[in-house]
């Protein structure tokens, strides 16, 4: 992940001042640009809470949220396990458990924890060198009445490698200190290598990823790619797949692209225009992205076909205002589909593990 901890800062006041403010000179917005982000600081801790070996909770079928509540800390993440916290899923198989993993050069470990961040245990991945892995984004799926946690190395910030790896690993009610994935997809985009963060997995079994294309030093974002591999795929590899060898690549499929530019437009928004993680709801009629600046929810369904040239924001498609946190990349539906959790990269003694509701 290409660092932006130069741009941000911790004024809570200024975001407020400067949210959209219309008539910011164009210093000021390439200023805005870079501080409108950094505001966690001073948020009150909540009540540790204890995973349950219970059925999760079935999900709703909900419309797309039209107004959220304002984000609240339920816990902390544990920073000597999780200093550079990414990715971020809710399992399939636990009630209030939280799937995890650091960004790249921390190591072949995934972590699960509490919903509040605690209790963090470290699990270490069997039969797959990870050391030049850089592991950006993770989800959690039932397939064929199993479930398991995705993990996906698809940070590419050179934009050089020509395939990456996604592994699945069979939920356990308890995990040993090492566990080999249940199965690995290897995969190429279709036209030349891409960074991407985010990566999310439709309850059939479909997975898409999204592509970040920006350039920092320039300020510029442009469109991000969405690719799908079909859940068919993922089923074959499932049933074929006898070893962790490396095996010939599937090629994704283009999915249509996604313009942030244009709905957060002006230089201001340039943090909201960098796609850092996604999550798709419980029903698959919603997704969610994360930003570095704030989060977007699409009411459509990945499955149904390629994305849609445009979008109407406020209809389809509405922005949602976070506590930004520094270098925010991970980001997770709750499992009733009611609200989300996100929480932050950022190596600091409290990572901050934030919550939304939807309120109507």
């Amino acid at each position: 992940m290409y660092s932006v901890r130069r741009f941000f800062c911790w004024g809570e006041g200024f975001w407020k001042h400067s949210w959209g403010h219309p008539k910011s000179s164009k210093i000021q917005t390439v200023l805005m640009a870079f501080l409108a982000v950094g505001f966690g600081c001073g948020l009150a801790r909540a009540t540790p809470q204890t995973p349950s070996q219970t059925p999760v909770s079935q999900p709703t079928d909900q419309p797309l949220c039209n107004t959220w509540s304002r984000p609240r800390q339920i816990g902390t993440l544990e920073s000597k396990f999780l200093p550079e916290a990414s990715g971020l899923a809710f399992s399939k198989l636990v009630a209030g458990r939280l799937y995890h993993h650091n960004d790249s050069g921390n190591g072949g470990f995934f972590y699960l924890t509490n919903s509040s961040g605690g209790q963090t245990q470290k699990v270490h991945i069997g039969e797959f060198d990870a050391s030049s892995s850089d592991f950006e984004a993770m989800a959690t799926v039932t397939l064929e009445g199993k479930a398991y946690v995705v993990l996906a190395d698809i940070g590419d910030n050179s934009a050089k490698k020509l395939e990456h790896d996604i592994l699945f690993f069979e939920e356990q009610l308890s995990y040993p200190e090492s566990i080999n994935p249940s199965f690995r997809l290897k995969v190429r985009y279709p036209d030349h290598p891409h960074d991407a963060e985010s990566l999310a997995v439709y309850p059939s079994g479909d997975l898409f990823i999204l592509t970040k294309e920006w350039n920092l030093q320039k300020l510029q974002s442009f469109p991000d790619h969405l690719f799908k591999l079909p859940k068919e795929q993922v089923l074959a590899t499932l049933h074929h797949e006898k070893s962790l060898e490396p095996s010939t690549p599937i090629t994704l499929e283009p999915w249509g692209t996604l313009e942030l530019n244009k709905l957060a437009p002006t230089v201001f928004n340039l943090l909201s225009q960098v796609p850092t993680d996604m999550s798709i709801s419980p029903s698959g009629n919603h997704f969610l992205l994360l930003t570095y600046g704030s989060a977007f929810e699409f009411d459509y369904n990945l499955s149904s076909g390629p994305l849609p040239a445009n979008w109407n924001l406020g209809k389809n498609v509405r922005q949602i205002r976070l506590k930004a946190l520094e270098q925010q990349e991970g980001i997770s539906y709750t499992p009733d589909g009611k609200g989300f959790v996100y929480s932050t990269e950022k190596r600091k003694l409290e990572p901050a593990l934030m919550q939304l509701e939807c309120v109507k």
